[in-house]
C-alpha cells in the first residue's frame, strides 16, 4: 500500500467506527424505552433494583460511547493532518500505535455493550 492508501484506510476505519458508534447510541435509546415501561409494570422493590441497575448502565455506556465518538474524530483530525508528512517514519508509526490504540477501547466497548444488551434482554424477557 502506498501512502494515500494507507492513510484513507485509517479515515475509512475512523468512520465506520463513528457510524457503529452512533447506531449504538440510537439502540440505547430503545433499550430506555423499554426499561422505562418495565419501570411503570414493576412496583417490587427487586425490579425497582433492576431497574436502577440497567438505567445506571445505560447511563454509563452513553458516556463511554460519547467519549469514543470524541476520541474518533479527534484521532481523524490528526491522521488528516499528518497526512502529507505520512511519509515520515517517525509520524507514520505514532499514528499508526494511535490508530491500535483507539481500536482496541472501540472493540472492548464493543464487547462490553454486546454482553450488556444480551444481559439486558434476558432480564426484559422476564420482567414484561
Amino acid at each position: 500500500m502506498n501512502d494515500k492508501e494507507n492513510v484513507a484506510a485509517l479515515h475509512l476505519e475512523n468512520e465506520l467506527w463513528k457510524k457503529e458508534l452512533v447506531f449504538y447510541k440510537d439502540e440505547l435509546q430503545i433499550l430506555e424505552k423499554y426499561l422505562f415501561e418495565v419501570n411503570n409494570k414493576n412496583v417490587s422493590k427487586d425490579a425497582r433494583a433492576e431497574v436502577e441497575h440497567y438505567q445506571n448502565q445505560l447511563i454509563l455506556h452513553k458516556e463511554v460511547m460519547d467519549e469514543l465518538v470524541k476520541e474518533v474524530k479527534d484521532h481523524e483530525k490528526s491522521i488528516t493532518y499528518v497526512s502529507d508528512q505520512w511519509h515520515n517514519v517517525e509520524i507514520q508509526k505514532l499514528k499508526l500505535d494511535e490508530h491500535a490504540d483507539v481500536k482496541d477501547r472501540v472493540k472492548t466497548q464493543r464487547e462490553i455493550y454486546s454482553e450488556l444488551k444480551h444481559n439486558f434482554r434476558s432480564w426484559l424477557i422476564q420482567r414484561l
